[in-house]
């Protein structure tokens, strides 16, 4: 039983850095600026980050493999979660359910290396360079990758990626709203040219999972593949897609050609079993049906923990919960009120009971491993009185407010709970209003029917405050990702200036940022989450990657023995 915690070539205009340690540029800041530091690896504007075609990448387990390992993948791993992807075509992956499915299918330019100081590394992209002005990305591609159809991937592809993506417009395409033309150099060379700087872009490169453009444009159809690609796989990742049963179970297997070559230890088989209620899932993990267990109830970790051979990996992640206020409309609108609620929300207990433990009391806007934190931040302490004092400040005696919860999540509704019994003790009635998530999703559609509170999941994709400081609390994203429907036009001046310089240079406005939004309680920041898995005896090479959450790296997994 063990418990788990944790050569460029210079051109004009351009400048020129190497990944030393992998950590450069922004890397460097990060020490300075955040409680937990957690290394981009440089990927800024106005500067350039580079590394040798065989430099180890996020997940690779044994290092600097490159094509042509001799090893040979052998046996099955099960893996047992929730909820079974709406569909398999990567643009969709900012849904986790889709994430986990597509990874170990496709690759991308660059990724994140596993653990706390996740640095951003080369994948696909061996190495770039960036514009003084941060609107043109060259990028150097490997040559020798190829897709489980067998054709070479080429910046070809990367183009078609970029273009299908922001022609779709759904997903990830959010996150490239800067992104304006690609030119192809050459097979190996792609000029990427954004409308607006914004040093979030490398890292959202992580995310863009490249596509076969020959295999999709013969399967195009009149909604731009998205047919084909929902249940098929146009990837070059390590796993080919297997048997697929709707619903119950996903097959993967190893792809021979994988570029990174099979030296070393892997699995040859990755089975993914959904089972949609947690005991279930507990139950299969225990008698050896699944080696991996997503979903295990949390009460069950401190018997898994006692069980010879049995793993419960307790990793820092960037994942919050959060209750964002109606900020526009109705009676949270009163920056009293706000910081009432805020006051009677117990962090500790919450933290210690609900979470047992798996969590800790947020300090602010940011997550804890997020770079760029501010450090001894004053953020609402549990106090009851005081809170009491100021709803009866604000008039607000007696009156009732609206809380959106998810009823399928434990932690909201547990946290809801909490929350109702503290507001009745404050002075203030409560109407719960549980619901599934695309109901809540279309309450935010306007003020008027944005509930005055509502429990939340943050999920950033990658370590940048940009993730959440803009993407939560920018007036221009009201109705979109700006739940709270908070504006503060000093706030959208810093985090949008932040993203036009790097890093290193945008950091300081970020924490300027960070003290105005504390100041104004437009969210209660309850939790940041350790992720969660329990890894059964028979499997080795487990690790949990901030920028991948709730997903797993197949191409590290072992079957022991």
């Amino acid at each position: 039983m063990t418990i788990d915690h944790r050569r460029i070539r210079p051109r004009a205009g351009r400048r020129r850095g190497a990944l030393v340690a992998a950590v450069t540029g922004a890397g460097m800041l990060l020490a300075a600026c955040s409680n937990t530091p957690v290394s981009t690896g440089g990927t800024t504007p106005a500067g350039t980050t580079t590394a040798a075609a065989g430099s180890e990448t996020a997940g690779s387990g044994t290092g600097s493999e490159t094509a042509g390992g001799g090893g040979t993948p052998t046996g099955t791993i099960t893996i047992v979660d929730t909820v079974f992807p709406p569909t398999f075509d990567p643009i969709n992956t900012t849904n986790s359910s889709t994430n986990k499915v597509v990874r170990p299918l496709y690759d991308t330019l660059v990724a994140y290396t596993d653990g706390a100081d996740a640095e951003m590394v080369p994948s696909v992209a061996t190495e770039w360079t960036v514009s003084e002005d941060g609107l043109t990305y060259d990028f150097t591609l490997r040559d020798d990758v190829v897709f489980h159809s067998g054709n070479p991937l080429t910046a070809e592809d990367v183009k078609f990626t970029l273009d299908r993506t922001t022609e779709v417009g759904t997903g990830i395409a959010g996150g490239l709203a800067e992104y304006d033309s690609s030119t192809v150099v050459s097979p190996t060379e792609l000029e990427v040219t954004l409308s607006k700087a914004n040093h979030s872009f490398l890292g959202r490169m992580s995310r863009l999972y490249l596509l076969d453009s020959k295999l999709v444009q013969e399967n195009i159809g009149d909604d731009n593949g998205a047919t084909f690609l929902a249940a098929n796989d146009a990837g070059s990742g390590p796993y080919t897609l297997g048997e697929n049963v709707a619903n119950q179970s996903t097959t993967f297997e190893a792809f021979p050609e994988y570029w990174k070559g099979w030296d070393g230890n892997h699995v040859q088989t990755v089975v993914f079993q959904y089972l949609s209620e947690a005991a279930s899932q507990q139950a299969a993990v225990e008698s050896g049906q699944a080696d991996i267990g997503l979903g295990v109830p949390r009460e069950s970790y401190a018997q898994f923990e006692q069980m010879d051979g049995f793993t419960v990996d307790a990793s820092d992640s960037l994942e919050g919960l959060y209750v964002h206020f109606n900020n526009e409309t109705g009676i949270m609108t009163d920056p009293k009120l706000r910081q009432a609620v805020a006051m009677a929300f117990d962090y500790e207990t919450f933290a210690q009971n609900i979470l047992l433990g798996y969590g800790t009391p947020a300090k602010g806007a940011l997550n804890s491993m997020m770079p760029c934190q501010v450090d001894g931040l004053q953020v609402p302490t549990y106090d009851l009185a005081d809170a009491k004092a100021l709803v009866e400040e604000a008039g607000a005696t007696g009156k009732t407010v609206d809380i959106v919860y998810i009823n399928t999540l434990l932690d909201e509704v547990q946290g809801f709970e909490l929350l109702q019994s503290a507001l009745t003790e404050i002075g203030l009635q409560v109407n719960g209003m549980p619901m599934a998530y695309p109901a809540y999703a279309e309450l935010l559609s306007s003020a008027e029917t944005t509930p005055d509170m509502a429990f939340s999941y943050a999920y950033p994709l990658f370590p940048d405050p940009n993730e959440v400081l803009y993407i939560n609390y920018d007036s221009n994203l009201i109705g979109k990702t700006n739940y709270a429907r908070y504006s503060n036009p000093e706030v959208d001046k810093l985090v949008e200036e932040a993203q036009t310089v790097p890093l290193d240079q945008a950091c300081e406005m970020y924490q300027q940022a960070q003290e105005l939004i504390v100041a104004d309680y437009p969210s209660v920041w309850i939790s940041d989450n350790k992720a969660m898995a329990v890894i059964g005896p028979r499997v080795a090479g487990y690790a949990y990657n901030v920028a991948q959450h709730k997903s797993v790296d197949f191409y590290a997994l072992s079957v022991k023995g």
